[in-house]
């Protein structure tokens, strides 16, 4: 096995010279997750995994290999796994601090990490949830008479609410306890983001998807395949192959044509998130144009292809050749090209032959350093 340990970083690798960690992840409130002692059993051949300990950006040891897993760490603490029984890797998980030192002893079959200062523990098939003291947050009574509620599935809280499931019922609580309502049909889901959870229910034999607020009330009707996140204030609904922009109040962005000035059916065949206040979105006719937030359009129906706007231009194709227009649907560059254009870190760049050039607003062509 090849021991040798890579510092990942924005877009390079960097080799250290010295061999030393079977495994190592990314850094995490600055303590690096690693392995040392991996083997293979030289009588059956099986892949015996080591022990896992954290190092510091010296890659120093912080705290010594000793678990026989472990995790990132998370709001100062990390979730690791003690007492192996007979390589069967079936011990206990727990939660350390920084300096290695148990401040939950490891007491759960299974745990995820603290997150929104909550984390979700695993025992006897149950699930409950504990703060970093330790205590359940859904406890009651004092001493030894005090229990907590668990759950037979619970997931990480997101923005103050979690999805957990009790007998046949999928719920949605609060931390407090106090917010819990029952999910209908639940089908499938995503954690809250931006106040609103997507939730999916199976209803006459069809799965359909829409949202929710804190609060449990519906926000967007429970009436599409499928929806995308929100992207700079809307998200993408789809419906019988069509799809249509939604704000997070549920309303849909109509089309409005700059001729006749009329509000439209708002569904499209195909759309882009919106990026710089413009979205890209085809018509019955194949072609794409550009509408803005308030779903007028400001880029006819003309390309058979189209990015979306990054630093003011927008990369298209007509007529099978590749060129850029400004916002206002003027060409910045005539489509001359055969190969797409690339717009990023406002740069355009363009393969002519077997060789990339860098390519000014004005066409220019110019060679890239190899």
């Amino acid at each position: 096995m090849d021991k040798q340990l890579y510092i990942t970083g924005a877009g390079n690798s960097e080799k250290m010279p010295t061999p030393k960690f079977d495994y190592i992840n990314d850094f995490y409130e600055g303590l690096c997750r690693i392995r040392v002692g991996d083997k293979v059993n030289e009588i059956t051949g099986d892949f015996l995994m080591g022990i896992y300990g954290y190092v510091n950006k010296e890659f120093e040891y912080a705290i010594t290999p000793q678990f026989v897993d472990a995790k990132d760490f998370s709001e100062g603490l990390a979730c690791v796994k003690v007492n192996d029984t007979w390589g069967e890797r079936s011990g206990k998980w727990g939660f350390i601090n920084r300096q290695g030192k148990f401040v939950i002893k490891p007491t759960f079959d299974s745990a995820d990490s603290f997150h929104e200062g909550i984390a979700v523990v695993l025992k006897d098939n149950k699930y409950w949830y504990i703060k970093k003291n330790g205590n359940a947050i859904f406890g009651y009574g004092r001493g030894k008479l005090r229990f907590h509620e668990t759950f037979d599935y619970a997931e990480r809280f997101s923005e103050g609410m979690a999805f957990v499931k009790k007998d046949s019922d999928v719920l949605i609580v609060s931390k407090s306890g106090r917010k819990r309502f029952v999910i209908k049909d639940h089908s499938a889901h995503e954690p809250y983001k931006n106040g609103l959870a997507f939730i999916c229910r199976y209803s006459n034999g069809e799965d359909k998807w829409g949202a929710c607020d804190k609060r449990g009330r519906i926000i967007i009707p429970f009436e599409y395949d499928r929806i995308s996140g929100f992207v700079n204030g809307f998200a993408m609904v789809y419906r019988n192959d069509r799809v249509a922009f939604i704000d997070k109040n549920g309303k849909k962005l109509n089309r409005i044509s700059y001729s006749d000035n009329l509000p439209q059916v708002p569904w499209y065949f195909a759309a882009k998130d919106f990026s710089e206040d413009i979205a890209a979105v085809k018509v019955i006719t194949g072609k794409w144009g550009f509408v803005n937030k308030r779903g007028r359009i400001i880029i006819d129906f003309n390309f058979d292809e189209v990015d979306s706007f990054h630093n003011g231009l927008c990369v298209v194709k007509k007529d099978g050749k590749w060129g850029v227009i400004n916002k206002k649907g003027n060409w910045i560059i005539e489509n001359t090209f055969d190969s797409e254009i690339l717009n990023y870190d406002r740069r355009l760049e363009v393969m002519v032959g077997d060789k990339w050039y860098s390519l000014s607003r004005k066409g220019v062509l110019g060679e890239i350093d190899s």
